[in-house]
């Protein structure tokens, strides 16, 4: 689990960015969110059909 300031802040990206690309991972089901009052968290979905496979796109790309 992140926060989104940290996400945005990894990803150096801005917030505009970062809510438009959220909201399709969370679409697909890959990113799930906890909101507790104002503070949002993600969190990988491990659970998703797309989990194991963008695992393994990631491993051949950064060669792990």
């Amino acid at each position: 689990m992140d926060s989104e300031s940290n996400l945005i802040r990894v990803a150096r990206t801005n917030h505009r960015g970062f809510h438009r690309n959220i909201s399709v991972l969370m679409g697909y089901g890959i990113v799930l969110e906890k909101r507790f009052g104002r503070i949002r968290l993600y969190m990988v979905n491990k659970d998703s059909p797309y989990y194991y496979k963008l695992k393994k796109i990631h491993s051949i790309w950064y060669f792990e």
